[in-house]
């Protein structure tokens, strides 16, 4: 008779999978909380055993297999978590940030399909129509209004004209 197919056949891990109780490390680190004989050192060492004894070795295996992407996300990561936060701090939106490259930006193509070109000034133009447009149909800031379209040069103009004036809004693509 012929082996089954291997989709079929289950095979057992060989992985050095263990999972850590982390009931006991909790219990362990409210214990070494109010303990006052043992140092900070001597905490910290005695919590890292303690995982590593509970099963934390399987944490280390992936940690080593996974250092240099998480160390690549990190350096990318990093500098833009940085950017988002000056962005908060500033109060910046998306419409007056794009407002502020516009000048640099204006006549360069922003978006293209097979038919159609759209530089930063027509975007910056149809957003502030779209704007203009709700303002007229007198929607207030704070009303919602739903974007249902599909892919399409005009689909981000149409999104910051409604973020110019209203601040919740319902986004969702066809495709």
């Amino acid at each position: 008779m012929p082996d089954p197919p291997s989709e079929i056949v289950s095979k057992k891990s060989t992985s050095p999978q263990r999972q850590v109780n982390y009931s006991v490390l909790m219990g362990l680190s409210a214990m070494l909380y109010y303990v006052n004989f043992i140092s900070r050192k001597g905490k910290i060492l005695t919590l890292l055993a303690s995982w590593i004894g509970l099963g934390g070795w399987y944490t280390l295996y992936l940690m080593y297999h996974t250092l240099g992407r998480d160390l690549r996300l990190l350096a990318r990561g990093a500098p833009i978590m940085f950017n988002v936060l000056k962005m908060k701090k500033k109060q910046l939106t998306v419409a007056k940030m794009f407002r502020r490259n516009l000048p640099k930006n204006a006549s360069k193509i922003m978006f293209f399909n097979e038919s159609q070109k759209l530089t930063y000034r027509d975007a910056e133009e149809m957003s502030n129509r779209v704007a203009n447009l709700f303002l007229k149909l007198k929607y207030k800031k704070g009303e919602t209004v739903a974007l249902f379209m599909e892919n399409r040069v005009e689909y981000i103009p149409m999104w910051m004209g409604l973020s110019k004036e209203l601040s919740f809004f319902f986004f969702e693509n066809l495709e």
